[in-house]
């Protein structure tokens, strides 16, 4: 009988203990997680736009620390003052970055926080009942989603030489090797060319998220730089696979409906965000949904225009403008739309972007004098010699305070010097990411290495600028003097010179220490010590056990 009794006992506990602990197991109902979060168009719009702020590489600034940067790597700027973005910069100016490089691991980082962002739409968002979103609508947030997933990884392949392929959002595979460049490659690509087929035209969206057009132009970027690289990850200058020119001719072929802009300068200064021509950008404005609510960075502009004076115009480039303008007394459009120096054009009144007027007082004793401050000299005053980038800056009502934005100094001379401050309030700047303009380029460089009619795409491109037709007749040099005139920091230079070789005989790069070995940055430290597959922990275990 007690026998009975006790198995009796040990059954009850059985059919029990379980109940107990999915009692115990009881999740809140209000707790939000991946598998209750996505319930319908909202919170797929939600989702999606937390991998976009990704592009922008910070979570409140813009990722100006990548901008300036990846920009300082080229032969066209001088290092002004890259130390005020903090001791790691200068190393990127000088070809000295290490694993250790602080800035190097926070673009890793927030590269791969926008590949788990995206990871976690495209499991998700398919699960979502075609009740509560339309059909055509939660394809075209996957396909940005794959898009947004190629993107990341592609300026992962861009900057360093190995890359960890993450396609899933779960952390069980965390801990990986790098896979093969050529695996995330074709990964990319083919990633880029779904998300494309999945973007419905009939859908329409902000100028901030990606299209059907977006993807192909990157798709056509990928195969570009793809078709100069070795197996070895190594750069000769020619063109290994010619049949990725073909593929992106292909990809350019299914782009239909962008322009290129007459006004150049529009493009980045606040009065044309919503251009035709931009085909992906990252925002500058009020609203944080599917942007950035950054505080104006001033990095590229000089001191003398109330910036940060971190990287300046090289003289080779201020006379490669020279060099090209279109005749005796006009500059390229482009060039003044990028930098200021001393020249005609920016001493001439109402040409100089940053005229104000000045009110001043040498001391008590004198009366308050007017001053209009409209040319260069006025400004640069106590360095002719002296330039800025002002590309990406607002019209100067809206960067500047109206009260004191310019004011007298009287340091070493009777005369007084204009001193510029910046406003420091939000302004709507948007930066393109990818243009058409790079899109036409990419053609006639595709056209160049196969055979076809590379300046006949180039002179298209400056006929819708409003340029004369180049006088240059090779075509890849035509093309390089284009891509300097359109892209100048914009962060492409590096790229170019490294896809055609032509940075281990620049002669400015080589003299800041650079070498073949810069043409990557490696993994960094983070990585490595957080990742067991790299650091070696995983044989330790199994050893020690």
């Amino acid at each position: 009988m007690k026998k009975i009794l006790y198995s009796l006992c040990i059954l009850a506990f059985l059919v029990i203990a379980p109940s107990c602990n999915d009692l115990l197991e009881l999740k809140s109902p209000d707790k939000i997680s991946a598998g209750n979060f996505y319930r319908n168009e909202t919170d797929a719009l939600s989702a999606i736009a937390v991998a976009y702020s990704k592009v922008g590489q910070r979570e409140y600034y813009y990722g100006e620390h990548s901008f300036h940067l990846q920009e300082a790597r080229t032969d066209l700027v001088d290092n002004a003052d890259l130390k005020q973005i903090g001791p790691d910069a200068p190393a990127f100016f000088n070809f000295a970055v290490t694993s250790v490089n602080g800035y190097a691991g926070n673009l890793w980082y927030y590269r791969y926080r926008g590949i788990s962002a995206a990871n976690k739409v495209i499991e998700n968002v398919p699960n979502i009942s075609l009740d509560n979103i339309a059909e055509d609508k939660r394809d075209h947030i996957l396909g940005e989603a794959k898009f947004l997933r190629a993107y990341y990884h592609f300026i992962l392949l861009m900057d360093y030489k190995d890359v960890i392929l993450r396609s899933k959002s779960t952390t069980t595979d965390s801990d990986k090797l790098p896979s093969s460049r050529a695996d995330i490659w074709d990964f990319v690509i083919a990633e880029f060319d779904e998300a494309a087929t999945l973007m419905s035209s009939s859908v329409v969206v902000p100028v901030e998220r990606a299209t059907a057009n977006t993807a192909y132009a990157f798709e056509a970027w990928a195969l570009v730089n793809r078709a100069y690289e070795t197996e070895n990850a190594e750069f000769t200058g020619s063109v290994v696979t010619p049949q990725n020119l073909t593929d992106a001719l292909t990809a350019i072929s299914k782009i239909s409906g962008p322009i290129i802009e007459t006004n150049y300068r529009s493009l980045f200064d606040g009065t044309n965000n919503n251009s035709k021509e931009v085909l992906l950008t990252c925002p500058f404005n009020n609203d944080p949904s599917f942007g950035l609510k950054a505080m104006p960075h001033m990095g590229m502009l000089s001191k003398e225009l109330g910036g940060y004076h971190v990287l300046t115009p090289s003289k080779d480039l201020l006379k490669f403008y020279e060099d090209t303008k279109l005749d005796a007394t006009h500059y390229d459009p482009r060039a003044l739309a990028t930098a200021v120096w001393n020249n005609d054009f920016f001493n001439t009144p109402g040409n100089f972007p940053f005229s104000a007027t000045m009110k001043y007082k040498k001391d008590d004793t004198t009366p308050e004098v007017t001053l209009e401050v409209n040319k260069f000299s006025q400004v640069f005053s106590k360095n002719l010699e002296g330039s800025s980038f002002y590309k990406f800056t607002p019209k100067f009502d809206a960067m500047y305070d109206e009260e004191s934005s310019v004011k007298a100094t009287f340091k070493d001379s009777e005369n007084p010097v204009a001193t510029i401050k910046v406003k420091e309030t939000p302004y709507e700047v948007y930066i393109p990411i990818m243009r058409y303009a790079n899109v036409l380029l990419l053609k006639a460089e595709c056209l160049a290495q196969t055979g076809g009619d590379a300046i006949a795409v180039v002179n298209e491109l400056r006929s819708a600028r409003g340029i004369a037709a180049t006088k240059e007749t090779d075509a890849m040099k035509a093309i390089e003097l284009e891509r300097i005139l359109e892209f100048e920091h914009e962060n492409s230079r590096f790229y170019d010179l490294r896809r055609w070789n032509k940075l281990a005989t620049n002669a400015n790069v080589l003299a800041r220490g650079y070498t073949t070995e810069a043409n990557f940055i490696a993994i960094p430290s983070v990585e490595i010590v957080n990742n067991e597959a790299l650091n070696g922990d995983d044989e330790e275990e199994e050893t020690a056990e």
